[in-house]
């Protein structure tokens, strides 16, 4: 069993946050903000690399102080006032991760080294209105935060320049200094009506994802590095390959549908023609489902002219061909109502179909592999390529979002770290040569939220006593008797559907996920319920408690109605605080589903449910797991891993980091500690105490994707 590591720099930090938090009047600190260049042809305010933007001044505001100062240098305000950290105060500033990022290219990884040594607290008036909001203020604009608490609007001296034309660079220094003034000021009063508007949970959770947003901010600056090389060979390969396929394809069309076309008699060259248009939207819909009945092709003629050089021709299908029912498949009509949708999830229906689809299902195997290859070749291998190229210094300077999603959870962006493919992963390389990446993983983290927050006792004692719930779960469901008649493949498929419970799936959906019979799905969905009745009793609750609004482990309200510009009407939302069980200030938005208004006559067709179950069951979960308890992980492991040690993205319920030699060991102590130092850091900060103890996998690794050199488990004391 691990030992248990006290007074950790990060368990100390924690416990800072604590006692500020208490404070009734909102605590001394710093408002800043930078205002800067805006570089290329994007006019892109980020700081990254030679081609960034820089700053042209700083506006900064002392807590109680008469009005802003302006500084054309960071180091100017930044040592003035650096010395008080160490007792008191909050730095403050409106999206806080750009300012940060500015900071830190003035100052260089001195404001990093400062960060941890003065445990220096944070509060970002944007995460601040994401979280006040139930996550429904995604971006929120300071002017927006302001509005909401009757502040006056800042006049905005620079839109009527922007108005005209004009960059800040080119906006009159004085009109600039005003404006950022201004800005600061505005910036301090709405987080001193955020710090009166939030609960004392609700000021910890805001501050730990205000730590969370500049600890991103230093690891979007640091960047990826990726080995250009085989990213180059990767994507000419996957070109190559989908060429190939697009050529399969067309071969595909001429044997199976126009080989005995009537039209071939006519002219021969119009059969390749008409296969090169039936790669198009419209034509593979009129393949695969008869619509449109007949498609227009362009072909060179045989009779060319100096004003004539193509032949136009309605081609139909074959009389003989077959076409498939759009219904069967899950395929909807386009809004002009003249073809039907092809995305992936109607071809993979069409090429799986147990019953069998006919040459159908080859044509939508060779798509699906086409669009494979050209989105590899494309979207990832030439977008990370063109991603390195940006900001001047062969690094990729991807985005991660701390205010985007709707249960809290991160997301990143340009490129998005989140989705990567494993193959594409392997790529990425360490940020220096003689380093290794790290990367750690919370063990079943959506598994342990539900245990938590559902409070099933059995679900408890299967975690903490290491039970296979997969395995148990499918042998109740009668698919094997013992671990001998499990097989990896049955294995996943059950895995897929139990995940997908816990995620808030149907039974339909689940069955399409894992490409099991609905009947089958249905007897595993049953068999978790019997063995964990506790989950089965809070997810009817849940419902309940959002669609009639009463309050039993719950508390909920409507905030208000919002119209929807297509339709003109409204759309209501219920705000539905987190389960007591999981009190960490969090509340979760649910917004009406659109057909449940609906006149006396359609009454019977109506949901049974005004709110989508799938949210309900699903926000809770994530949320506790990856909205509250992994920010927590990172901004302790911000606080306790070695200085030089890079940290570089989260994903989901995961974190990577670059590690040189000399701070290996003391890396892998600290990740070794991290299910015990998490588990006391909810207690601190909440008074939450698990039930479950948490498992971290760690795996060295000499590029992302790649095997790993080491892997150990670390699991909580």
């Amino acid at each position: 069993m691990t030992k248990h590591l006290h007074n950790t720099r990060g368990q100390d930090y924690l416990h800072r946050i604590r006692h500020h938090s208490a404070d009734d009047e909102f605590p001394w600190g710093i408002v800043f903000d930078a205002e800067t260049t805006m570089e290329g042809s994007d006019k892109d305010p980020a700081p990254h690399g030679p081609k960034g933007a820089s700053v042209i001044l700083w506006a900064v505001k002392v807590v109680g102080a008469a009005k802003a100062e302006v500084f054309t240098k960071a180091k100017g305000w930044f040592n003035a006032h650096i010395s008080r950290f160490p007792n008191e105060g909050l730095m403050v500033a409106h999206n806080i991760k750009f300012d940060w990022q500015h900071l830190s290219k003035e100052l260089g990884w001195r404001t990093h080294l400062e960060r941890r040594q003065r445990r220096l607290m944070f509060w970002d008036t944007m995460v601040a209105e994401y979280i006040l909001s139930a996550q429904m203020s995604k971006f929120a604009s300071l002017g927006e935060a302001a509005t909401k608490y009757g502040i006056g609007v800042k006049r905005d001296l620079v839109q009527e320049y922007v108005d005209k034309g004009l960059t800040t660079s080119d906006i009159p220094f004085p009109d600039l200094a005003v404006y950022a003034q201004n800005d600061v000021d505005l910036t301090l009063r709405v987080a001193k009506a955020q710090w009166t508007a939030a609960t004392l949970p609700q000021r910890r959770l805001i501050m730990v994802h205000s730590a969370m947003a500049v600890m991103f901010a230093e690891a979007e600056s640091t960047g990826f590095t990726i080995d250009p090389g085989m990213a180059v060979t990767r994507r000419d390969f996957e070109l190559r390959r989908a060429s190939a396929v697009d050529e399969m394809f067309k071969t595909l069309m001429v044997e199976h549908v126009l080989s005995n076309h009537p039209m071939t008699v006519i002219r021969d060259h119009l059969v390749r023609a008409a296969a090169d248009e039936f790669t198009t939207p419209r034509g593979m819909s009129m393949v695969m489902f008869g619509l449109p009945t007949s498609i227009k092709i362009k072909a060179p003629t045989s009779r060319p002219t100096a004003t004539r050089k193509w032949d136009h021709r309605e081609v139909a299908l074959s009389p003989e061909w077959p076409v498939l029912s759009p219904t069967k498949y899950g395929a909807s009509r386009h809004s002009d109502g003249k073809s039907y949708t092809l995305d992936d999830k109607v071809l993979t229906a069409i090429k799986n179909d147990p019953e069998g689809a006919g040459p159908h299902a080859d044509l939508a195997d060779a798509i699906l592999s086409g669009r494979e290859a050209s989105k590899k070749g494309v979207t990832y291998y030439q977008g990370l390529l063109e991603r390195r190229e940006r900001y001047g210094d062969s690094r990729i300077h991807h985005t991660m979002h701390v205010t985007s999603t709707t249960t809290g959870r991160t997301s990143s962006a340009n490129p998005n770290a989140q989705n990567q493919p494993e193959e594409v992963r392997e790529i990425f390389l360490p940020d220096q040569s003689d380093h290794i990446l790290v990367e750690f993983d919370f063990k079943q983290l959506e598994v342990v939220a539900l245990a938590v927050v559902s409070g099933d006792a059995v679900l408890m004692e299967d975690l903490n006593g290491g039970v296979d719930l997969h395995y148990e779960v499918g042998k109740d469901a009668g698919l094997w008797t013992s671990p001998a008649g499990m097989d990896k493949d049955g294995r996943r498929r059950v895995k897929s559907v139990n995940f997908g419970l816990i995620y808030g799936g149907g039974a339909n959906t689940l069955a399409e996920q894992s490409g099991l019979p609905v009947h089958t799905v249905k007897s595993i969905i049953a068999a978790f319920y019997r063995r964990y009745p506790g989950v089965e009793e809070y997810h009817k609750e849940a419902v309940k408690a959002v669609s009639e609004g009463w309050p039993a482990g719950f508390a909920g309200t409507f905030v208000r109605d919002e119209v929807v510009a297509s339709t003109g009407g409204t759309k209501r939302w219920r705000v539905m605080k987190a389960p007591a069980t999981v009190a960490t200030g969090r509340s979760y938005a649910f917004p009406e589903l659109d057909d449940t208004r609906v006149p006396p006559a359609l009454a019977p067709f109506k949901r049974s449910s005004a709110y989508s179950p799938t949210n309900i069951k699903n926000y809770y979960v994530q949320g506790f797991a990856t909205g509250d308890l992994v920010p927590v992980a990172l901004v302790m492991l911000s606080m306790d891993l070695p200085v030089e040690a890079q940290f570089l993205v989260a994903v989901h319920d995961s974190g990577l980091s670059s590690v040189g030699p000399e701070s290996l060991a003391a890396v892998d102590s600290v990740l070794e500690e991290l299910p015990t130092n998490v588990t006391e850091g909810l207690r601190i900060l909440w008074g939450i105490i698990l039930p479950v103890r948490l498992e971290v996998n760690v795996e060295h690794k000499e590029r992302w994707g790649a095997k790993p050199l080491k892997t150990y488990t670390a699991k909580a004391a």
